[in-house]
């Protein structure tokens, strides 16, 4: 985490074949949420799905959403290109992180397609076309266990994002 000009600013690395490092980051600025300086070791560009994955990822990040996990799933299903799946340990923390998620990536352009799920409910997803994200109560997150179902794809540790 790196502060700057009193803001808090968060560097992610994305490796997606573990042979390219992406690196990107998050600016997160009070209600505002801004990705810039992308760049890549490999000399390419962040693609929009990556930038959509970063901003959801960031948003349940800044509202302490629990075991963030991305899916890159993009090779083994035409559904989505990305999943994001988090924990939250209260139905408020549910509420708290579906409201950020919106709020954030609404703030970059990109529209929720569909909500699955009431703000009551314990697994909320979220429908952004490219990246999918799901909410989760503990106890529901282990029950329908979608890290393993989707364990053809590709697993991006959120241990591993933060530089």
């Amino acid at each position: 985490m790196v502060r700057s000009d009193g803001k808090e600013t968060k560097v992610f690395q994305v490796r997606s074949d573990g042979k390219e490092t992406k690196v990107f980051q998050v600016r997160l600025k009070g209600k505002e949420t801004e990705v810039f300086q992308v760049t890549f070791q490999n000399g390419g560009t962040m693609t929009e799905q990556e930038k959509m994955a970063a901003t959801a990822y960031a948003a349940l990040d800044e509202k302490k959403g629990a075991d963030i996990k991305v899916i890159q799933i993009s090779e083994v299903s035409i559904m989505t290109d990305y999943f994001i799946i988090a924990s939250a340990g209260s139905t408020p923390q549910v509420q708290a992180l579906i409201n950020n998620v919106e709020e954030k990536m609404q703030e970059q352009g990109y529209q929720v397609k569909r909500i699955e799920g009431t703000r009551n409910s314990s697994w909320v997803l979220m429908d952004y076309g490219d990246v999918v994200v799901h909410i989760f109560d503990m106890e529901d997150r282990l029950f329908y266990d979608l890290e393993r179902i989707w364990s053809d794809g590709k697993v991006i540790d959120p241990a591993q994002l933060q530089g």
